[in-house]
């Protein structure tokens, strides 16, 4: 995969994020009290449930990212994600 598509999926995992963070974020906030989560539970939701497909804005970048192992989509999402934690 060139550097130029992991570019485009890591900027499409983003796209997910801004459309479901919130609610993520309200949700962990309201079962835990506190409104920040890992990065590996941001990785984690953004792959799953096919919000990437339905949030995504990158149809074929996201057609390739689901072409991988679920572990080498993992590894991609985290380049998307660089800090430890995420909230507001």
């Amino acid at each position: 995969m060139t550097p130029e598509m992991i570019k485009r999926i890591e900027v499409a995992l983003n796209i997910v994020w801004d459309g479901i963070g919130g609610d993520v974020l309200r949700v962990a906030e309201e079962m835990s009290g506190s409104s920040e989560i890992p990065r590996d539970e941001v990785v984690e939701v953004c792959l799953d449930a096919d919000y990437a497909e339905s949030y995504g804005d990158d149809t074929e970048a996201i057609e390739e990212l689901r072409k991988l192992s679920y572990g080498d989509q993992m590894k991609i999402a985290q380049g998307a994600f660089p800090f430890e934690f995420y909230g507001w």
